[in-house]
């Protein structure tokens, strides 16, 4: 029997080579985040650290709801992902067969993946092109619909300016607090200058 059976271009040095053992890392992937994900989710996070192969990751997929270990609802674009019972029980029974550091890195670039989606969902960024050249980048930091801060810097090109937008969503609250901080700690100096 061919152990290593599914593409393995992009595939990094310990990555997975068998379809298998990815139709596994798909159940036990949703089993230990403990939620549905949809199909962007499981590839950004299964290719973005050259675990597995995209095609052999969508093709898994596919044949984990077609043996009743996934149910999937929604279009193919947004499509969720969901462990069935069966699924669980294939993550449960079978996740030794993969290695601790495929486990981990798989895990962690999921939760990193799914940290970066809620930020983005709860913050507002807009990149606007200026007339003048350069462009706008903008950063509304929101508690539930409050508007906490906005803060709009010039960049003068497109490279910068997701820069500074991954940079943001890498700790939103953080930059609140530091510049928070920050201009109390210059509004106290200001006031003992006064004195």
């Amino acid at each position: 029997m061919n152990r290593y059976n599914a593409f393995d271009a992009g595939v990094e040095f310990g990555g997975l080579k068998n379809s298998a053992d990815i139709k596994i890392l798909i159940c036990y992937l949703l089993k230990s985040i403990g939620r549905p994900l949809t199909r962007k989710n499981m590839i950004d996070a299964i290719t973005g650290n050259g675990i597995a192969n995209y095609f052999e990751v969508n093709q898994g997929l596919s044949d984990l709801v077609k043996t009743e270990c996934l149910t999937s609802s929604g279009a193919l674009e947004d499509q969720t992902f969901t462990l069935t019972d069966k699924g669980r029980e294939v993550a449960e029974t079978l996740e030794s067969t993969l290695s601790i550091n495929v486990r981990k890195k798989a895990v962690r670039e999921t939760l990193a993946l799914l940290t970066r989606l809620r930020r983005e969902s709860e913050n507002k960024i807009e990149i606007l092109p200026l007339e003048s050249g350069g462009y706008s980048v903008s950063f509304t930091v929101l508690d539930g619909v409050d508007k906490l801060m906005t803060l709009e810097l010039y960049v003068a090109d497109l490279f910068q300016a997701e820069q500074l937008k991954n940079s943001f969503l890498e700790d939103p609250a953080g930059l609140y607090t530091m510049i928070l901080s920050r201009l109390a700690g210059e509004h106290a100096v200001g006031e003992q200058r006064e004195e």
